[in-house]
């Protein structure tokens, strides 16, 4: 049925515009005529026989809906292309990565990490890549970490499939496109060394799941996201900005848009300015002799018997705050009175993971393993600390223990199929997200899925309905 949606009906697309925030953060306004057109595109593609009925349809919907699909995929077409702001570029390829890299050498910690947030069809982290790839001689002596996340799943399907028309080239330099394009037709393939150099997953920056192991999103030297605050309130953007300062390590770098701005001193950054280009970095942290007696204080004042309950509880509030190193000083202060020594190395490890130090963390998982061989979330700890250590194969292990012990153990289930999915076994990944989804869809949707993870089994099923989404789009 064709609909006219009078021009001075505002109060619909008012609510629209607000489910619309409510949902993904991005801001529209309703007067925009590119509102007024998607909402007509839903009803008439839809077959609503009213405007009103398309609105409480998507009121009642969640992200997954065709009709909530179709909205989030019309208002988050944007165009990229490879090479694509020039100052930034080359304020990354002189200036910032050498600087990491060097610094990195010196320390012997060659790992890289880098993310892509609202990373569209990819062009923007395999540009990283490719720099990577010009820069790193010893690229194989690296653990390199390249993440790109979108809430648009057509967008990461092309950025997982890695092929680019002609336009997404056009700032590309002839001699790069022929060391790491292959032509074929009127399109561009990427080629291995730097396609599987890069992670894609959805991901919705409003949600507060970051920065964790669990979504790989941590310890991270440099977060680029370009162009996509200028669709947030400013509530939102301090938000998110809250997010990617613990995201980051200190002294990392946070990349917006040319025409983006934030104001530092409403947050942990500090403006560097590099010719054109502005890099927020991350304060360096430093703890003086004042706040050093002041914490010893109030150790002191606290250092009193606990129950399991309560330390429990305690860690799990660090945990969700993503207060990893004070998660550390309170087990160093109260840890021995957790009669679960499993449990207790299960936390530290956790905590060790999301501050970087991987191989320390995977020492305690294995001891918590040895102490609870029937744990299922040792096994899945073990596994996302292990693909961090870019340890694949091990990983696979551990998920499969997890899944033997428990099966079903949905983010174990989760965790699997994308490991298959990266192998290039499609459809035996999406046949495990498809169990995960399952799973998780009887659970109760108010649910946290862990104690140490704000993330609910209702978010959680969005995330696999997503994931599911772009990679049947592969098969």
């Amino acid at each position: 049925m064709k609909n006219n949606l009078p021009n001075n009906n505002l109060e619909q697309l008012n609510k629209l515009s607000e489910l619309i925030r409510e949902r993904v953060g991005i801001v529209v306004d309703p007067n925009l005529s590119s509102l007024r057109i998607v909402f007509k595109e839903i009803c008439d593609s839809f077959n609503y026989s009213s405007y009103d009925a398309c609105l409480k349809a998507l009121e009642k919907s969640n992200e997954m809906t065709p009709e909530f699909e179709h909205l989030v995929n019309a208002l988050t077409v944007g165009e990229s292309y490879f090479f694509r702001d020039q100052a930034q570029t080359g304020f990354l390829k002189d200036f910032f990565l050498p600087e990491i890299i060097e610094k990195k050498r010196k320390d012997q910690q060659k790992i890289l990490r880098i993310w892509s947030a609202g990373c569209a069809s990819g062009q923007e982290i395999y540009t990283i890549a490719i720099l990577l790839n010009e820069l790193l001689s010893d690229k194989y002596a690296w653990d390199v970490h390249l993440l790109g996340t979108d809430i648009n799943p057509k967008m990461l399907a092309n950025a997982i499939r890695g092929t680019y028309n002609q336009w997404s080239l056009h700032a590309t330099k002839k001699s790069i496109i022929d060391r790491y394009f292959i032509k074929q037709n009127d399109h561009y393939l990427l080629l291995p060394v730097v396609k599987n150099m890069v992670k894609f997953f959805y991901h919705n920056l409003t949600q507060n799941n970051y920065p964790s192991i669990l979504t790989q999103i941590t310890n991270l030297d440099l977060i680029i996201c370009r162009n996509v605050f200028i669709y947030f309130d400013k509530t939102l953007v301090n938000d998110v900005l809250g997010h990617f300062e613990k995201c980051l390590v200190p002294n990392g770098g946070l990349l917006l848009g040319s025409a983006e701005y934030i104001a530092t001193l409403e947050n942990n950054f500090v403006a560097e300015q590099v010719n054109s280009v502005t890099c927020y970095r991350r304060r360096e942290i430093t703890v003086n002799k004042e706040t050093k007696e002041q914490k010893k204080r109030v150790s002191s004042a606290f250092s009193t018997l606990k129950s399991d309950q309560t330390i429990i509880k305690e860690v799990a509030a660090l945990l969700t705050q993503k207060e990893w190193q004070a998660t550390l000083d309170y087990l160093k202060e109260f840890g021995s009175q957790l009669s679960n020594k499993s449990l207790l190395l299960q936390f530290q490890a956790m905590a060790l993971a999301n501050l970087g130090k991987a191989a320390e963390a995977i020492e305690f998982c294995q001891r918590s393993i040895e102490l609870s061989q029937l744990d299922p979330h040792a096994y899945l700890l073990k596994a996302l600390i292990l693909f961090d250590l870019n340890n694949d194969s091990e990983a696979e292990k551990a998920l499969r223990q997890a899944l033997f012990l428990d099966a079903q153990f949905v983010e174990a289930q989760y965790r699997l199929g994308l490991l298959l999915i990266r192998q290039g076994k499609i459809e035996k990944g999406l046949n495990n997200l498809r169990i995960a989804l399952r799973n998780a869809e009887k659970r109760d949707a108010n649910q946290r899925i862990h104690y140490m993870s704000k993330l609910t089994f209702s978010q959680f099923v969005n995330i696999l309905h997503h994931e599911i989404l772009i990679y049947e789009q592969l098969s």
